[in-house]
């Protein structure tokens, strides 16, 4: 059994026996099917309804992956199963499932692709089904650029760096919060900062808000002026501005130690407890 799907398993064993037995059955299925890419569809279309809402561990596992740890804890019963389905799948196929995930991809609904792409991480390494998540991440759907985005570390791992700059600008033009992209500071890059600075500016000249996670993108490595405006924002009306942006100045006080000096100054004035924990947390690292 592949450790992804017995660790899967274990979680879902909480739930009630006849509901456990059908994905036991539904996987022995997919496994005796002469046609796996088939048999995946019209399972995952009974997941929902067969599984229903079970309890999970308080503890919820982290799946070590090649890309990084897949957190299961905002996974839902019917993500679980239908992933279980899928390393089914993976395991007796030739392809390594790559057939039977894309088909049920484009057969599926948005629940289903947006659980390939939170998942993806567990089934491929950035050869063979790297297209559906690029697709889903091109989406305009809340759901689909969240499962792409948040909290999963496929993007990190093998995206390019054009690919995941626009993905970081497209979470903040659809109002994500960027700080739960795996990897963003990692992956940041001065053609980013860039991009984040022109977004700031086209924002500013429309009248629009913009949004107070930008800094994370443009902060580790902006240019003057964009460290002239995360100093300006350390006093914004705003505690997530303030928040953020003294953040981001943290990234720049190996490159700029005197950037020290503007946080050491708003520690003696802040008042938001948050706040003033990022900014001493910046500060110590």
């Amino acid at each position: 059994m592949n450790q992804y799907r017995a660790s899967l398993m274990d979680v879902l064993r909480g739930c009630p026996a006849e509901r456990y037995a059908w994905l036991e059955e539904a996987v022995a299925r997919i496994h005796g099917s002469e046609d796996p890419a088939n048999e995946l569809a019209t399972l995952s279309a009974m997941a929902r309804r067969k599984m229903g809402e079970c309890p999970f561990p308080e503890t919820h596992p982290v799946l070590a992956t090649p890309a990084g740890p897949v957190h299961l804890n905002q996974w839902a019963t019917a993500e679980l199963a239908r992933t279980v389905l899928m390393l089914a799948a993976v395991e007796v196929t030739a392809d390594g499932g790559a057939t039977a995930i894309d088909f049920l991809f484009r057969q599926g609904d948005e629940t289903e692709r947006a659980t390939i792409a939170r998942g993806l991480a567990l089934f491929d390494d950035g050869t063979r089904l790297k297209h559906l998540i690029a697709e889903a991440g091109r989406a305009n759907s809340l759901q689909l650029v969240a499962a792409v985005s948040l909290r999963n570390p496929y993007p990190k791992a093998y995206y390019t760096e054009r690919e995941f700059n626009q993905l970081v600008l497209k979470n903040l033009f659809m109002g994500q919060p960027i700080a739960r992209i795996a990897g963003l500071e990692e992956r940041a890059n001065p053609e980013l900062s860039r991009m984040c600075e022109d977004y700031y500016d086209e924002r500013t000249a429309a009248g629009r808000e913009v949004p107070c996670d930008i800094w994370l993108a443009m902060g580790p490595y902006a240019s003057k002026r964009a460290e002239l405006l995360m100093s300006e924002h350390l006093s914004h009306d705003n505690p997530e501005h303030r928040c953020y942006s003294g953040i981001a100045i943290g990234y720049r006080l190996k490159q700029r130690p005197q950037l020290r000096k503007v946080l050491e100054e708003r520690i003696k004035t802040e008042t938001n407890a948050r706040v003033l924990e990022a900014l001493q947390t910046a500060l110590a690292d």
